[in-house]
């Protein structure tokens, strides 16, 4: 498996194995557009992004001064569509975090006040260090019937959830002491949990992510309690009760299809506890 070399920079590395960010945030915005840019921002020659399909004409890339994050801003509105916006802003993460601040700033560069900002998608990103991408792998059990395995010169990735879900999730190896662990969260997940302003991002810290994807491993502790149907059959292929050298999605799946509550055979990982308390400590 060939990793990533570079290393995490010194500004994030207390983040990790500290605390949930965000990687991307991506922002509709209303508003009267500003004659002058202020100097929050520096960017570069707009470009043409136009095209058969495409929301908008022009793209100026540039960065937020005070942070040193990249972004881009889109305008040039093309398709004649009530729920696109004027505007179009992507924040992504450099050597610091986006948040709330960083998001404010740059919109105050280009629109003048009274804009309105509403969240298209966001990137929530978990950094740990100490446990190893197969770890995870092993134990990763999910709700999603698409999960996909992509081999490439940086490692395996592993994705979880479809195209036109509102909600995805990746893990992959982002350093060669660091395994990334990201939601990608649509609007329509957000404002099901209440969340439409960018400024309410901060609920995510309390939301049920890990419903649709954990972390788990198998308990044996409790294996004399099982149903003799499948306790017996265990025992008959020699394995434990239940068996752990089997992956947790396999005897939760099987629990499930035998109507056995699997509440206490399968637990929360110490991987998971950790991902629990770094979302609680969000950044934004």
């Amino acid at each position: 498996m060939k990793l990533r070399h570079h290393k995490i920079s010194g500004v994030f590395q207390h983040v990790v194995n500290s605390a949930a960010f965000f990687d991307v945030v991506a922002l509709n915005l209303w508003g009267k557009r500003r004659t002058t840019l202020l100097d929050h921002v520096s960017t570069e020659k707009s470009r043409a992004i136009g095209g058969y399909g495409r929301a908008y004409g022009r793209c100026a890339p540039g960065r937020n001064r005070r942070t040193n994050n990249p972004m881009q801003f889109k305008y040039g509105r093309q398709l004649p569509y009530q729920n696109i916006s004027p505007y179009f802003l992507i924040l992504r993460a450099g050597r610091l975090p986006v948040t709330w601040a960083d998001a404010t700033l740059v919109i105050d560069a280009f629109l003048q006040q009274g804009w309105r900002a509403r969240i298209s998608w966001v990137e929530l990103t978990f950094d740990t260090e100490g446990v190893p991408f197969d770890r995870f792998a092993w134990e990763l059990c999910t709700t999603a019937r698409n999960v996909r395995e992509f081999d490439g010169e940086c490692g395996t990735t592993v994705y979880v959830g479809g195209s036109n879900s509102s909600w995805r999730f990746k893990l992959y190896q982002k350093t060669d002491d660091v395994v990334r662990s990201e939601f990608t969260l649509h609007g329509r997940f957000l404002r099901k949990h209440g969340i439409t302003k960018p400024q309410e991002l901060s609920l995510l810290r309390k939301a049920p992510l890990w419903s649709r994807v954990s972390f788990r491993e198998v308990d044996q502790t409790h294996g004399y309690s099982l149903p003799a149907r499948i306790r017996d059959a265990w025992t008959w292929l020699g394995h434990g009760l239940p068996p752990n050298d089997l992956p947790p999605s396999c005897v939760l799946k099987t629990l499930r299809a035998v109507h056995v509550n699997a509440e206490q055979f399968v637990v929360r990982s110490p991987r998971e506890n950790l991902l629990r308390r770094m979302q609680r400590n969000l950044i934004w």
